[in-house]
C-alpha cells in the first residue's frame, strides 16, 4: 500500500492525494476543475501535482464526483447464471435516462434482494483516462469518491448504523445501509431539507429495525443542520468520524489499488479496462518473456547445430551405401531411391533361388506323425480312438477313456513321448460310462521322437 495516489474530481476543484504505507494522507488541491472539456490541456496540471507528491508512475485511483455517475437500485431475483452482469446492466437501464450500451457499470453486494448499481458514461471516462495517460499518469481504478469514503467508514464497526452522511464541498450525501452494505444513495444538495426528505423517504419505504434509527457523519456538518435532521426524522447521531471525506477516500483508494477491492465499485472494467491487463506485473512479465525468448533462441541454435551434425552423418552413410551398391551392381545405370530396401529385396530374391535356410519351411511327414502318435498312446490304458486327423501342422485326436485322469494321461503321453505341443484336453462325461476327450497338438519337429516306440492301442 506504499505510495498510492488518488485524483479526486470535485465540483469546483480537483484534488490529488498521496497515501503512505502508514496511512498518512497528503492532499494537494488543483486550481481548476479538471473535468471540463479542456481537461486534455489541464491533465498536465494533475501530473504536476502528482509529481510534487512523489508520483512514481504507478496506477492511480480516479475518484468521480456524484454528478459523474448514475445510481439506481435493481432487483437481483431470477438472474441467469451466465451473463449476470449484462442482465443487471439492462435492469439498471430501466431506471436511467440513457441506453445501457453507452454505460460502464458496477454493482454493490445485494441487500434484501436488491443491488445498488453505479454507472458512468463510457466515452467521457475514456477521454479522461486517455488525457491522463497522455500526461504520463496511468489509471488503475475508477470509483466514486463518496463510495470510497463510505468504505473507509465501514471499516469501523462502531460507525455502522442505518444512515451515513458524507459532507464535502458544501453538499450532504445520504446513504442507507444495512449489515455493512449500501442499499441506497441519495445525492444531496446544499440544503438540509434535501437530506431530511431523503431520510424520510427511506424510512417510509424501509422502516428501521432499531428505534430510533441511528446515523454516522463524516465531514463537517453544522450543528444546526444536524439538529434539524434529528428533529425532523427522529434520527440519533451515533458517531462522528474524524477527518475529511477526501482523506477517508484516499485510504480506501490505497486499499483498492492494493487488491482489496473485492465486493466494491471499480469502473475500470469492460470498455474501460486497462490496456495492460497485467498492470504492475507488466515489467516483470516482459522481462520473463525476453528471457524465454533468449532460452528458445539458444535451444534452437543448439538443435540446429545437432541437426547439421546428423545431416552430415546421414550424408556420409548414404555415400557408403551408394559405394557398396555400385560394387554389387556395376551394370546398374541408376541408383534406387532406397538402397537399403533394394538390397533387402535382392537378398530375399537370391535366398528363394538358392533355397536358403528359412526361406522354405521344413515340414514333417504325416506318416511319421501318425507313427509317433500311435506309439505314444499308453499300452496299459483302455483307450478308444474314434477319430484321428493328422496333417503336417496339427494332430487331432478324439476318443473315449474311463476317466478324466486317463484323458490327461493320454495328452501327457503325446506331449512327452511323441514330442507334440499339446493343448489342454477337452473332456466330457458320457451318459452311460466313461469320458469323451478331444486332444489337439502341434508337431514340435520333423524328426522322429526320442526313445523307442511303446506300441499302440
Amino acid at each position: 500500500m506504499s505510495g498510492a495516489f488518488l485524483v479526486a474530481l470535485g465540483p469546483t476543484q480537483t484534488h490529488a492525494a498521496r497515501i503512505d504505507a502508514d496511512g498518512a494522507v497528503e492532499v494537494r488541491p488543483l486550481p481548476r476543475d479538471a473535468t471540463e472539456p479542456e481537461f486534455a490541456t489541464t491533465a498536465s496540471e494533475v501530473a504536476g501535482a502528482l509529481a510534487d507528491l512523489g508520483y512514481n508512475g504507478s496506477g492511480i485511483c480516479l475518484g468521480l464526483r456524484a454528478r459523474d455517475v448514475l445510481v439506481a437500485s435493481v432487483d437481483t431475483e431470477g438472474l441467469p447464471r451466465k451473463g449476470r452482469d449484462e442482465a443487471l446492466l439492462y435492469r439498471l437501464e430501466e431506471h436511467l435516462p440513457v441506453d445501457a450500451e453507452g454505460l460502464t457499470a458496477a454493482f454493490l453486494p445485494a441487500v434484501g434482494g436488491r443491488a445498488l448499481g453505479v454507472a458512468a458514461d463510457t466515452e467521457r471516462l475514456k477521454a479522461l483516462v486517455e488525457a491522463l495517460e497522455a500526461a504520463g499518469v496511468a489509471t488503475a481504478a475508477i470509483s466514486p469518491t463518496a463510495l470510497l469514503a463510505l468504505r473507509d467508514v465501514f471499516r469501523d464497526s462502531a460507525a455502522r448504523c442505518d444512515f451515513v452522511f458524507l459532507a464535502c464541498d458544501g453538499r450532504l450525501d445520504v446513504f442507507r445501509t444495512a449489515d455493512g452494505q449500501v442499499s441506497a444513495w441519495h445525492v444531496g444538495g446544499t440544503e438540509a431539507a434535501d437530506a431530511v426528505r431523503a431520510v424520510q423517504a427511506e424510512l417510509l419505504v424501509h422502516p428501521a429495525e432499531s428505534q430510533p434509527p441511528t446515523a454516522t457523519v463524516l465531514g463537517h456538518v453544522d450543528e444546526d443542520v444536524l439538529g434539524r435532521l434529528c428533529h425532523d426524522t427522529g434520527l440519533k447521531m451515533k458517531a462522528r468520524c474524524p477527518g475529511t471525506v477526501l482523506e477517508a477516500a484516499a485510504r480506501s483508494a490505497a486499499r483498492l489499488l492494493d487488491g482489496e477491492g473485492g465486493g466494491w465499485v471499480n469502473l475500470r472494467r469492460g470498455a474501460l479496462a486497462e490496456a495492460r491487463a497485467w498492470g504492475p506485473l507488466a515489467a516483470p512479465l516482459k522481462a520473463a518473456v525476453w528471457l524465454m525468448v533468449a532460452v528458445l533462441v539458444g535451444a534452437s541454435a543448439a538443435a540446429y547445430g545437432r541437426a547439421a551434425r546428423y545431416a552430415a552423418a546421414r550424408k556420409a552413410l548414404v555415400g557408403e551405401q551408394e559405394r557398396v551398391h555400385a560394387g554389387l551392381f556395376p551394370a546398374a545405370t541408376t541408383v534406387p531411391l532406397s538402397i537399403g530396401r533394394h538390397l533387402e529385396a535382392e537378398a530375399q530374391r537370391l535366398g528363394g533361388i538358392i533355397g536358403a535356410a528359412g526361406s522354405i519351411p521344413a515340414q514333417a511327414s504325416a506318416l511319421e506323425n501318425l507313427r509317433r502318435t500311435v506309439a505314444a498312446l499308453p499300452a496299459e490304458m483302455h483307450v478308444r480312438i474314434t477319430e484321428l486327423r493328422i496333417d503336417p501342422m496339427v494332430v487331432h485326436v478324439e476318443g473315449q477313456t474311463r476317466s478324466h485322469a486317463d484323458a490327461d494321461a493320454v495328452a501327457r503321453a503325446l506331449g512327452e513321448s511323441a514330442g507334440f505341443a499339446m493343448e489342454a484336453p477337452r473332456t466330457e462325461r458320457l451318459v452311460r460310462r466313461g469320458v469323451a476327450f478331444t486332444l489337439i497338438g502341434k508337431p514340435a519337429g520333423a524328426g522322429p521322437a526320442a526313445g523307442p516306440p511303446k506300441g499302440g492301442t
